[in-house]
This record gives structure tokens, sequence and C-alpha cells, in this order.
């Protein structure tokens, strides 16, 4: 669910990932293969979300060593500077540190070359690593049920995304990751995303966001309780009241 930066729902879903990490499990050549696919088959809808990824799913995937943060983003650059070259439309030869490609090419060619928006989570990634910052995308997560104890029950396992540690350390034990969430208090958790069985309630915090001058607000589903039914209340109360259709 994407939210324009004035708060209006935009005409069509865009179709992409919402943070896929570029440092092992995914090859970039099959991400861009992936990515110009659903732009030909969805026109003007596709888009990648890219990042470092987290040890809990690389770990698994046969990634040996944990990289440091700064590997991390060079794992990413190298990922990403194949995957632009790809969509681009070139043949693409390269010899890096972690990747390597032999004269591949794209075969399906979209009209229109498919956005690429990269997260912000570690500094270098950010202006102050002298990097201009271009379309600026704010993700959310959001639990709505019938009250709000219920919302709270229903979201609590995703607790473990707040903690830093889990992007920047080798834990890639589920349960372990599960234990550090447990530690994140209510009160913490809710600050840092939208729990209530009150609609006026996600629509106030969703409206706080707008204030920070993003492109658009990506809002989550992380209702256990009743996904359909934040889906149902975010098209029957949330959006039209964001778009100025209420009342």
């Amino acid at each position: 669910m994407w939210l324009g930066a004035a708060g209006q729902a935009t005409q069509r879903v865009k179709l992409g990932t919402a943070v896929t990490g570029l440092i092992h499990r995914y090859n970039p050549v099959v991400m861009a293969q992936q990515i110009a696919t659903l732009e030909k088959l969805f026109p003007g809808r596709a888009f990648l979300g890219a990042g470092t990824s987290e040890a809990m799913n690389e770990i698994p995937a046969g990634l040996a060593d944990w990289p440091s943060t700064g590997d991390q983003l060079r794992r990413a650059e190298e990922a990403l500077t194949i995957i632009t070259r790809l969509l681009d439309g070139e043949t693409v030869t390269f010899d890096g540190e972690f990747f390597k490609t032999k004269r591949a090419r794209l075969y399906v060619k979209p009209e229109r070359r498919p956005p690429i928006y990269f997260t912000a989570f570690h500094e270098q990634a950010a202006e102050e690593a002298g990097r201009e910052a271009g379309e600026i995308i704010v993700q959310t997560l959001a639990s709505w049920a019938s009250t709000d104890d219920a919302a709270l029950e229903g979201s609590r396992e995703w607790k473990g995304t707040l903690v830093d540690e889990h992007y920047t350390d080798p834990v890639a034990d589920p349960v372990q990751v599960g234990r550090n969430g447990a530690a994140i208090s209510d009160t913490t958790f809710q600050a840092q995303t939208i729990v209530a069985s009150d609609p006026e309630k996600h629509v106030k915090q969703i409206k706080m966001m707008q204030k920070l001058g993003a492109t658009a607000i990506c809002v989550m589903n992380m209702s256990g309780a009743d996904p359909h039914g934040t889906i149902r209340t975010y098209g029957e109360h949330v959006l039209p009241e964001l778009r100025g259709e209420s009342g």
C-alpha cells in the first residue's frame, strides 16, 4: 500500500520488493531479469527496493562470514552497478571483488527503466556520505484489529525488526531474533509503528510522516490478528480520510 506525499493513494498498486538484500543470496543478474520481467508484464508499476539484508537471511544461504556494515555496502554497490547497467540495456562483463559477470545481457526490454530505491539504514548510504538524495520513501508497520489489545498482540512478533543488531551483527538464529525482539517494550514498539483499533490514529500518524517530506509512504500490514480487516479498514476509512473524501 503506497501513499503519495500529499496523502493521495497511488492510482495503481506498485509491484516490487520492499527491501531485497543484494550481498549474497540474490544474484544481481537474476534480480535485474526479474524486475525487468515484472515491468514488461505490468508497465509502469515495477520497482526494485534494495538493501544489505540481515544475517538471518544470508548465513543460512551460505554466507559463512557476516561482513561489516562497510563491506555490506561494498557488496551492495557492486550488485547495484551490475543491475543498473543491465537495466540500461548494456552487455555487462564485470570483474568485482564479490560479483562477476561475463557478457550478461537482458533480452527482456521493457519500455520504462524500472526505478531502484536503496535503503538509508546506514549513514554511509545517506547524504552525510556525499550521496545526493533522490526520491524518498518512508516505510512504516501498521496493525489494526477490533481492539487495541488485539492489534498489539497480533503484531508483537515484528518487534525483532526494530533491533539494530539484527542488521549489523551475525544474528542468524530466528529464535534469538525473537528473544531480542521480545526485550523491546510495548511502549517503544507502539511509538515506532501504527498499532491501533481506531482508524483515526492510523490517519494521524501517517499525516505526521507526511511532514518528513517523503515522496511516498509505504504501509506494511503486520496485523496477525486480522490482516484482511486491516486492508478493509484502510480502504474504507484511512485512505478516504487521507484523500479528503470522508464526511
